[in-house]
């Protein structure tokens, strides 16, 4: 398979065809009919339709600046479906001037604790707003209430949110991570998309064309890209977990700092420099080694007290190295869920460190008299090593340096125990480096 989209069609071959979603809502609701359709949602579901319409009220607010002469900002609209009768608990929704409303905009002052109730008529009376600016804000409300009847329509027609289209934007969000020239993706479009997926509610007909789009952007990005294509499925899940849970947390997948590859992004506002050296990543590499993986807790307060004293990523960069390192170690789900430069960064740290020691450690193999190997064999046959790894560790440390990479005390402390359980002394200490076998198998 070639082509990057044949392995997401052989992995989910649920997530592909042809899904139905309308392409166009034309039915727009009266204030009862919508009542009763909200009537038909969960309540989580209702909370989300809620807040999405607040939120784009308060964009549209603050995006024509309505109210910028005045001391006044919006806070909330409160709908009386039932107009001109009472809300079902009795109460009325009035304006300023005690004239019953349908619909009741709060307004919060920018200078005292004061709160005002007004209907739209009276905008230009009370805080001396022209009444064309009033009609403005009356149809951008309008245009609101009919991107709810689109939800609440296809909610009636029973469609549902469309996981297919999800998960293959997701697919194409792990293969742009990997290109050689990624695309910048819409970083608020999948935080909305996932409120939606958490309450299985459907999407504006607007966010999927969107994330049909953004999957087209990447696709042609990804003709001819040279950059090699880590493609296990293990991977992927891995890293779709992990792209949910930033979108709930530090939300950086998406943004610039995490795909670009020059390192003035990753750190802090407040920093005088201009990159990050190359030597930091030498010092970072130590540091994670270290980390107690078992106690997220600890291993985060360890590698913020270090990023205090050398001041080169931003809180959240560091939650996210942290989380990702005590899932992951260094394998590869852990070089794909932490930023560009830091993933390039840690792997040319990795590289140089491997060549350091092995120059030390083929010296070693033939230098070292056979009484050194006969000693660490004796140590692992040893009952004590085995309740008491540090024993090993501090020889190990003795013979080849700090930098336990081909020969750690964790594979010889396992071969240990498999030789013991019977295994040939080949098979117990398969993971070790040839020449380091060469030097033992004649003391076992």
């Amino acid at each position: 398979m070639n082509d990057y989209l044949d392995f997401f069609a052989d992995w989910y071959p649920e997530f592909l065809g042809n899904h139905f979603y309308p392409v166009r809502v034309a039915k727009t609701f009266t204030m009862k009919e919508r009542e009763e359709l909200l009537q038909t949602l969960t309540e989580e579901q209702k909370v989300l339709l809620e807040q999405h319409r607040k939120y784009r009220i308060r964009s549209l607010f603050l995006k024509n600046s309505y109210m910028k002469t005045t001391q006044w900002r919006f806070s909330e609209l409160k709908i009386n479906p039932f107009y001109p009768e009472p809300l079902p608990d009795g109460t009325k929704l009035t304006c300023k001037c005690e004239r019953p409303l349908k619909f009741q905009f709060l307004l919060q002052s920018t200078k005292k604790q004061e709160t005002i109730a007004l209907g739209i008529n009276h905008f230009a009376d009370h805080l001396n707003i022209p009444i064309e600016v009033a009609r403005e804000i009356q149809k951008g409300v309008n245009e609101i209430d009919i991107a709810v009847d689109e939800l609440l329509w296809l909610k009636k027609n029973q469609v549902k949110f469309p996981e297919q289209v999800w998960r293959r934007y997701c697919y194409a969000v792990f293969r742009n991570n990997q290109l050689a020239k990624p695309i910048q993706l819409n970083q608020k479009l999948p935080k909305r998309i996932v409120e939606f997926r958490e309450v299985q509610m459907p999407i504006y007909i607007a966010d999927y064309e969107a994330l049909e789009t953004e999957i087209r952007r990447v696709n042609q990005q990804a003709k001819g890209d040279a950059a090699q294509f880590l493609v296990q499925k293990e991977l992927f899940e891995s890293f779709y977990r992990d792209f949910l849970e930033d979108l709930a947390t530090t939300s950086i997948y998406l943004d610039k700092c995490f795909l670009t590859k020059k390192s003035r992004w990753l750190l802090p506002k407040t920093s005088v420099r201009t990159k990050i050296p190359r030597d930091y990543f030498h010092e970072l590499l130590d540091e994670l080694q270290q980390l107690p993986r078992e106690n997220k807790d600890y291993a985060f307060l360890l590698l913020q007290q270090f990023n205090e004293r050398t001041q080169m990523l931003t809180e959240e960069i560091v939650q996210v190295i942290v989380r990702e390192y005590v899932k992951y170690g260094f394998e590869q789900s852990f070089f794909l869920g932490v930023p560009r430069v830091i993933r390039n960064g840690l792997l040319r740290a990795i590289r140089l460190e491997k060549e350091a020691y092995e120059q030390v450690f083929a010296q070693k193999m033939t230098a070292l008299p056979d009484i050194f190997f006969q000693t660490l064999a004796l140590l692992l046959k040893s009952p004590e090593t085995q309740t008491q790894p540090e024993i090993l560790t501090a020889y190990i440390q003795s013979l080849f340096g700090e930098h336990k990479i081909e020969a750690t005390s964790e594979q010889l402390i396992l071969g240990a125990q498999q030789f013991h359980a019977g295994r040939r002394f080949e098979e117990a200490f398969a993971s070790l480096d040839t020449r380091l076998q060469g030097r033992l198998k004649g003391f076992f």
